[in-house]
């Protein structure tokens, strides 16, 4: 009975571990086939690729189907494969979603396939707005190529509105304003003319020739936006032409809504052509008088009409209080009160900082006074046309030597020979090549100041102290 029972017991124990066996191979099994390694899977595609293009996609196809992380896993790696042409056979055989259309559109404009490109936009447009293409691949659609190709297709709106905002996302208005040329009229005129509307001021470029080819109408924006436009091109002669020519489409209350300064440039422009009287009737009027200061360009106005006292007079409310001191001394030279206006100018020299507007100006005075005082009155009259002068461009300024040879009245062979009036100019430029980090230019300039056996005492001592400041 003893060694029944013991068999019994053995027999049970042996069939519990069959059956856990049985169940451990059952439960490999699954988790093999569903947890495999899909990275080796999708190796296997992409070797595959080279020769068995169907099977490939296939193993692409069953690994994605295992996990829904391995669609991620399948474009990374064929990424960074860089099999683009598997990746993309791929994901159009499979269902149509937001995820496959923002995936091919993206590879089509990486890859530059143009031949699928506008399907693969459509399909995008099933799930997303238009507007968000231009959210997500405005870098992508820029380039060259796909512009090219885009532009065939400009007259559809969905693609002018992906061309228009991808170019203005990227800073290259200028750029889509040639397209805009190029494949002029478009019927899309009225985005057209939301698109300049909105980008007007984005950078200086000329807006002249769409706004003839459109030929909108004279509306007072369209208007204000011409005007802007040949003012940013610093074309002021066609600018006050035209105004003076067409007064009646320009309302005043609707510039200002579009932060359209019409004051503001008609007097800029005036001031560019020398009439400081009309200038002047217009600066007083700016619409947003708290951006500029007004009370400077009221003086440099006066100034540039010879009226010294009235200029004398806008000096306590001129902003910049060391550009107000310089005045206030250059006013007193001006109308013959040299101990007082040198004095000032001293004391304008020896107290401001080395990078105000004026130390160039001020220093050549003063050298002249004590050095060619003959000369001080050529002077006066060259700083004082270079001050009306710079005032046309923030960014441009005159050359005094030019200024001083026509006071002169003389013709110089070589700039050379305008002695103290050059040295200034060249340590000028060097200290503009300082404040763009040009160091090694600045160098060069003021290296070249000092090994010039002619220079100026004054400007030899200026470029020491500059070059120490620098090395």
């Amino acid at each position: 009975m003893f060694v029944i029972k013991r068999s019994m017991n053995i027999l049970k124990m042996r069939f519990r571990l069959k059956s856990w066996a049985f169940v451990l191979s059952i439960i490999f099994f699954v988790f093999a086939s569903g947890f495999a390694n899909p990275l080796t899977d999708i190796e296997r595609a992409h070797t595959l690729s080279r020769t068995d293009r169907e099977t490939a996609i296939q193993i692409l196809l069953d690994v994605n189907s295992r996990d829904d992380n391995n669609f991620i896993r399948i474009r990374d790696r064929l990424t960074t494969r860089q099999n683009y042409r598997l990746l993309m056979d791929f994901l159009r055989a499979l269902p149509d979603s937001k995820r496959k259309a923002v995936e091919l559109l993206r590879l089509s404009l990486i890859t530059v396939r143009t031949n699928d490109l506008i399907d693969d936009i459509n399909l995008y447009l099933e799930f997303d707005d238009v507007s968000s293409i231009s959210d997500n691949f405005h870098s992508l659609v820029v380039n060259p190529e796909i512009t090219a190709f885009l532009e065939s297709r400009i007259t559809n709106r969905d693609i002018f509105i992906i061309l228009r905002d991808s170019h203005s996302k990227s800073r290259r208005f200028a750029r889509f304003d040639l397209i805009l040329e190029k494949h002029s009229p478009l019927s899309e005129s009225n985005e057209v003319l939301r698109y300049i509307t909105e980008s007007f001021r984005a950078e200086k470029r000329d807006l002249k020739r769409i706004l003839d080819i459109y030929n909108f109408e004279r509306s007072p924006v369209i208007s204000g936006i011409y005007l802007y436009s040949l003012f940013v091109q610093g074309d002021y002669q066609n600018l006050l032409d035209y105004y003076e020519s067409n007064t009646e489409f320009f309302d005043y209350e609707i510039l200002k809504r579009y932060e359209i300064d019409l004051p503001y440039i008609l007097g800029r422009s005036y001031f560019a052509l020398g009439d400081y009287k009309k200038s002047l009737d217009f600066y007083v009027r700016t619409f947003f008088p708290r951006k500029y200061d007004i009370a400077e360009y009221s003086l440099l106005c006066d100034l540039g009409m010879g009226d010294y006292r009235s200029a004398k007079g806008m000096i306590g409310s001129v902003k910049n209080s060391d550009r107000a001191k310089f005045y206030s001394s250059f006013l007193d030279l001006l109308e013959g009160n040299t101990n007082r206006g040198i004095r000032l100018l001293e004391e304008y020299i020896v107290n401001i900082s080395s990078d105000t507007d004026f130390l160039l100006e001020a220093g050549l005075i003063a050298y002249t006074f004590y050095q060619t005082p003959s000369d001080l009155e050529y002077t006066l009259n060259a700083v004082r046309n270079s001050i009306l002068q710079k005032q046309i461009s923030d960014s441009v300024r005159v050359s005094l030597s030019s200024a001083f040879v026509v006071e002169k009245g003389g013709i110089v062979s070589e700039v050379s020979d305008l002695g103290s009036v050059f040295d200034f100019v060249l340590y000028k430029r060097s200290l503009d090549f300082i404040n763009e980090g040009k160091i090694e230019e600045a160098k060069k300039i003021l290296l070249e100041i000092l090994q010039n056996p002619k220079s100026s005492q004054l400007i030899r001592s200026l470029s020491i102290y500059r070059l120490r400041g620098i090395s």
